[in-house]
Parts: structure tokens; sequence; C-alpha cells
């Protein structure tokens, strides 16, 4: 099991799409991300409103950091996603499933949620257990 600091440290330096990663790596990693993106967006709603500026200036100026911050952590959340399926056994191809409304999101969360392989797959050994 990994902690939140160390999921996070993770997320932002292993960019591979080969091992494994946790149900602990996984959600602790995704829930950081969730709350670095609230208050990203409250403190960015917050200098935008300060700046008392046009409606679309600010607009366009929140959605360009938006952007910058969703370009940022694509790639690495990506690979976060595909070593998660990797240590269930499962090809990150099955990424793909997102392309699918509602039924490929209720797949894959399924698949994410399952418990790891607790033997070493053709993926790798088993995750977190060396530093």
């Amino acid at each position: 099991m990994v902690s939140m600091g160390t999921a996070w440290k993770y997320f932002w330096t292993r960019w591979t799409f080969s091992g494994r990663a946790s149900r602990s790596e996984y959600w602790w990693a995704q829930l950081t991300l969730t709350l670095v993106n609230c208050g990203l967006s409250f403190v960015l709603g917050f200098l935008v409103a300060a700046m008392e500026v046009d409606a679309p200036v600010s607009d366009a100026l929140a959605d360009l950091f938006g952007l910058i911050w969703l370009l940022a952590t694509l790639v690495p959340g990506i690979c976060l996603q595909v070593r998660r399926l990797h240590d269930t056994n499962h090809s990150g191809l099955w990424c793909w499933l997102t392309i699918l409304p509602v039924i490929g999101w209720i797949v894959l969360f399924v698949l994410i949620c399952t418990r790891s392989d607790p033997t070493a797959n053709r993926y790798g050994p088993m995750p977190n257990t060396e530093a």
C-alpha cells in the first residue's frame, strides 16, 4: 500500500506504460488530482474575478490555464491507468473503452476496481513491494 504523497510522486515520475500500479497508488493519485483540480479552480476563479476585466477575456484566461493543466496531467494519467490495468492482468488497450459513453466507462471502472493479481504476471512483479 502506498501513501498519498508517494502516489502523487509516482504520478509525476513514472511516465511509463510498462509495469503495474496498485489500487492504492491509483486511487490516492486520483484523489490528489481531484483535490488539486478543485484548488486550482477556486484560486483561478478568485484571481480572474479580482482582475476586473471583461468576461470574455477572463473566460479565455481561465480556459487557457485549464487547458495547460489538462495537457500537463493527460499523459501521466493515461500511464497510471494503463499500469493499473496491467496490475489486474489486463492489457492497457482496455483504456479505449472510454470512447464508449456510459457502458465503456462502467466496464473500465470495474476493471480498475478489480483486486490486484497477487503474484507476478506478464506485466511484472507485484507493485510497490520494492522502493
